[in-house]
């Protein structure tokens, strides 16, 4: 039995429960959280292994580009931007004091109304960040 260091939490999904894959050749580890597997190098010794598993960075998503968009009605502002095929949308309406955020393409979510165009903008990020690091787990 391979007595294993404290490991940090999964750079992925940030879960604790990790655990080695001693049985296999090269020896690596797997977050019992998201399946994902590392490190990324082939260790066949278990202590570089894990340091090197200790050292891993999260992935830096990047933000989401905003562009403004014409919309049917005139007191209504839209914004939106576009990746892996998920299309968010904004429309701020200019008459009331709130922000509609909604999206198309691969995934729908919404409509979800917001206070502020920020706080649809920092929803949008926060769901496409989840998203790619669900694809990477």
């Amino acid at each position: 039995m391979i007595d294993i260091p404290e490991l940090k939490p999964c750079p992925f999904c940030g879960g604790t429960d990790i655990w080695p894959t001693p049985h296999r050749n090269p020896f690596g580890l797997v977050c019992g959280g998201c399946g994902s597997e590392g490190p990324p190098e082939s260790y066949v010794d278990p202590d570089e292994a894990i340091t090197a598993w200790n050292t891993r960075t999260p992935p830096q998503i990047k933000p989401l580009v905003w562009v403004e968009t014409r919309h049917k009605s005139p007191d209504q502002l839209g914004i939106r931007s576009g990746a892996i095929g998920i299309n968010y949308v904004i429309i701020s309406s200019l008459m009331r004091d709130n922000s509609i955020l909604s999206s198309g393409g691969s995934a729908n979510i919404g409509p979800f109304y917001f206070d502020t165009i920020e706080a649809a903008k920092a929803a949008a990020q926060a769901d496409y960040t989840r998203r790619i690091l669900d694809a990477l787990a």
